[in-house]
């Protein structure tokens, strides 16, 4: 009996351990992906809603700060309508997440499903969370709803007697 217990306990203290660190790096590896996708949402809008066409173009961009080792962290943009703040995580690899560089969001279509699709019919994730796979589904459609933002307000901007934003 007292055996079995001290097992027990030695396999519960294990897995609070393994749970903390997996929480930890979940934790990290989210707020990074936000930091990103918020990023390209920064890039289209400073660039009429067109995405970055490279890593290259998007590392250059004003709101990327660079840090050692070539990780780079997003920092909010002075004047935005999106979120002004980020939470600051430095990024190490931008590979990971995915993102289809210099795609034309004008020719994405968002079906009942949820997802987009290309003008062949082929399902388009622009970009993901790398713990999670499915979740480029959802990072798909904020960054296409804040491009039909982007498009929308630019549009009303140079309507004359409209207001921009």
């Amino acid at each position: 009996m007292r055996n079995g217990l001290l097992v027990f306990f030695g396999l519960l203290a294990v897995s609070t351990v393994i749970a903390f660190v997996l929480a930890g790096r979940y934790r990290e590896d989210l707020t990074a992906t936000q930091d990103v996708v918020l990023g390209l949402i920064y890039f289209m809008e400073q660039h009429g809603g067109r995405l970055p066409a490279s890593e290259a173009e998007f590392r250059a961009a004003a709101f990327v700060e660079p840090l050692p080792g070539g990780a780079i962290r997003i920092t909010p943009p002075p004047q935005t309508r999106f979120r002004r703040q980020t939470h600051g995580i430095p990024i190490r690899d931008l590979g990971p997440f995915r993102i289809r560089w210099g795609t034309d969001m004008s020719a994405l279509t968002l079906g009942a499903d949820g997802k987009a699709y290309d003008a062949e019919g082929r399902t388009v994730e622009l970009a993901a969370w790398p713990s999670s796979p499915a979740s480029g589904k959802g990072y798909t459609v904020v960054l296409l709803a804040a491009w039909e933002e982007i498009r929308t307000q630019g549009a009303a901007a140079s309507v004359p007697g409209t207001h921009g934003p």
